[in-house]
């Protein structure tokens, strides 16, 4: 699964407040648990508690699909640029 984790720069949160009509679709976040389970982790807190998250592709099949292929596409990017650079 893909980590994700709070945007920061300089020790502070980065944030933005978008619009509803900019949401594309939803995801389904796993808390990285470590060893043990916070057991004051609830689910309206959560977000605002854990460090990072495990970003689940196999909800659907789009989801599965989108996120294989943005990550090959990335390193293919950062394979051409290194080749470029060397």
């Amino acid at each position: 699964m893909h980590n994700v984790s709070l945007s920061s720069q300089g020790g502070g949160q980065q944030a933005s407040i978008i619009s509803f009509s900019e949401i594309e679709c939803t995801c389904h976040l796993s808390p990285h648990f470590g060893h043990a389970v916070n057991p004051t982790w609830e689910s309206d807190t959560v977000l605002n508690l854990v460090a990072s998250f495990h970003l689940n592709p196999y909800l659907r099949h789009h989801d599965f699909f989108l996120l294989h292929y943005q990550v090959a596409l990335f390193e293919a990017k950062r394979k051409e640029h290194q080749d470029a650079l060397a």
